[in-house]
């Protein structure tokens, strides 16, 4: 019987396993990468997978975590011992005797807490109590003083703990070269002078829309809330003045000028305050009550400067066209000889005032 045939040129018994033949050195290739992929599936995957489930796991307790209370004014400055340690201080201050004659009680400045030390072994008792010290500012005479009260708080239980101690605050004046930070001084205009009148007055005058006019804010819906009450406005100063700033090509920031901000006092007299000539005549001249803004000022480098915004002294920088703008807010109650009248109750109709029914005959 004859024997089989080779089925291919590999099975011939004079065929040789050739390692340099191109078709092999390509498959060996192959197993190489095959066998890279199973080490890095093996080895690599698996510590991947599981810092990424540490990663999920991070972020969703991220996302359930309870977000932190929000503190109201109450859970900064309300105390158990604040009234007792006011009440206190009045006291002693008022007493006769006074330990401070002609002193005043200016401000309540805080206070802090006094914890017990905690017990050093099982056997000793914990203290159930803790103290506070509670600050206060005086004043006498033009001189400031420091005012301590300490009270001890059990529970709902306060007591006031000895007498107030008193200690001379040191009343030294501080200096700065301008009311903004990193802006330099400038100039006004006799144009942004003008502007600033021009709004001093409107803002004084007691009048939404004649405000609005100034600002040349174009949305009639827009309101302007003035200041009503003032009787003469006796004058609007420049004190400080600077540009805006922003950007400059070298990274650094360069004048705007075109917007200026100026800090600007108000020297008004309230409704029934305005002296008389022969008052400020006199030898004791009455002055002016002072309010003090600061503005923003927009085409402050041409003839058309106008004031387009207002608010706190130290806000200049951070004014903005238009933030004192009011949207769908009725101002009827502002307009001068106008607002909401509120009838007499003494000035009762008189019935025999009452109009006839038409078509009743004349008497």
């Amino acid at each position: 019987m004859a024997g089989r045939q080779p089925r291919s040129v590999w099975e011939d018994p004079g065929t040789r396993y050739n390692a340099e033949a191109p078709n092999v050195q390509k498959e060996n290739r192959r197993g190489k990468i095959l066998r890279v992929g199973v080490w890095i599936m093996a080895f690599g995957a698996f510590p991947l997978a599981v810092v990424l489930g540490f990663v999920s796991i991070g972020l969703i307790q991220s996302m359930n975590a309870e977000k932190p209370a929000q503190l109201g004014s109450f859970d900064t400055n309300g105390s158990a011992g604040k009234p007792a340690a006011t009440r206190a201080l009045i006291d002693w201050l008022t007493a006769d005797p006074s330990p401070l004659p002609n002193g005043k009680l200016i401000s309540w400045d805080g206070f802090d807490v006094k914890e017990p030390p905690a017990p050093v072994d099982d056997t000793e008792k914990p203290v159930s109590y803790h103290f506070e010290l509670h600050r206060f500012t005086l004043e006498r005479n033009d001189s400031l003083y420091s005012a301590s009260v300490q009270v001890v708080v059990d529970g709902a239980g306060v007591s006031v703990m000895g007498t107030p101690n008193l200690l001379p605050i040191l009343d030294a004046p501080a200096t700065a070269s301008s009311p903004w930070f990193g802006l330099g001084t400038a100039t006004p205009s006799e144009a942004v002078q003008s502007a600033v009148e021009e709004w001093a007055s409107a803002f004084t005058g007691g009048d939404p829309t004649a405000l609005r006019r100034v600002t040349r804010d174009q949305d009639a819906s827009s309101t302007y809330v003035p200041l009503v009450g003032i009787e003469t406005l006796q004058s609007a100063k420049i004190t400080t003045a600077s540009y805006k700033v922003v950007p400059a090509a070298d990274g650094k920031t360069k004048d705007d000028k075109t917007r200026m901000i100026v800090q600007v006092t108000l020297e008004v007299w309230w409704d029934g305050q305005t002296p008389t000539e022969e008052e400020l005549l006199g030898p004791k001249p009455p002055t002016a009550q002072k309010i003090t803004y600061d503005l923003l000022v927009l085409q402050a480098n041409t003839d058309a400067a106008y004031v387009v915004a207002w608010g706190e002294p130290g806000t200049g920088p951070d004014l903005k066209p238009e933030a004192n703008a009011i949207a769908g807010v009725d101002t009827r109650n502002l307009e001068p000889g106008e607002g909401s009248q509120t009838p007499d109750p003494s000035e009762s109709p008189d019935p025999n005032d009452t109009p006839a029914p038409e078509g009743t005959p004349a008497p």
